[in-house]
């Protein structure tokens, strides 16, 4: 009888030798190099658009919220996400409360109770990650009035320090309150 298995087994040892494995390495390494900054850009691309449209959402909300309470809303640049800072730097984040006489102003007694009939009430806080990113707005908060309408008009730029193309993200704010979004070149 004859033994198959045996006829199968070949004497040569598997694996690489060294010119294969360094051109394996070398090629690697070029796409890599070609991969990592890309990937950085569309990392960086996507930070832009989300924050891009967290103070989309936050200025609509805030609209939303004058025209169903009848109230003033503001939102306004923030450092510490507890009071307005009064920069028109938006790069830390910015906060929305209830702005009870229209003033633009947080004012809060400091104490424990939130929101009393005295005071202004915070709604709702955003945090900004820290980003190598340029966001800037020509004033540092803008207030809806009862039926939605911002006091002031506002523009927002929110582009990278390595931007290019048309990377730079406006944020607009019109008479009406409607906030868009462009896209423009840096």
């Amino acid at each position: 009888m004859i033994d198959y298995s045996q006829i199968h087994k070949s004497n040569f040892i598997q694996g690489f030798n060294l010119l294969e494995l360094m051109v394996t390495l070398s090629i690697s390494i070029t796409l890599m190099m070609i991969a990592v900054p890309s990937y950085q850009s569309t990392v960086q691309n996507n930070q832009l658009s989300g924050t891009a449209n967290d103070l989309y959402s936050a200025l609509s909300f805030s609209r939303n919220l004058a025209i169903n309470q009848s109230s003033y809303f503001t939102i306004c640049a923030s450092v510490n996400l507890q009071t307005c800072s009064n920069s028109t730097n938006w790069a830390t984040g910015w906060i929305i409360f209830k702005d009870r006489d229209g003033d633009t102003v947080f004012e809060h007694n400091g104490n424990s109770t939130l929101c009393e009939t005295t005071d202004d009430c915070l709604i709702r806080v955003w945090d900004i990650q820290e980003l190598s990113t340029h966001f800037t707005g020509n004033t540092s908060a803008i207030t809806f009035d009862l039926n939605g309408l911002p006091l002031t008009t506002a523009n927002f730029s929110l582009y990278s320090s390595n931007c290019s193309g048309q990377e730079k993200r406006t944020i607009s704010v019109n008479s009406t309150g409607r906030a868009n979004v462009t896209f423009s070149n840096c």
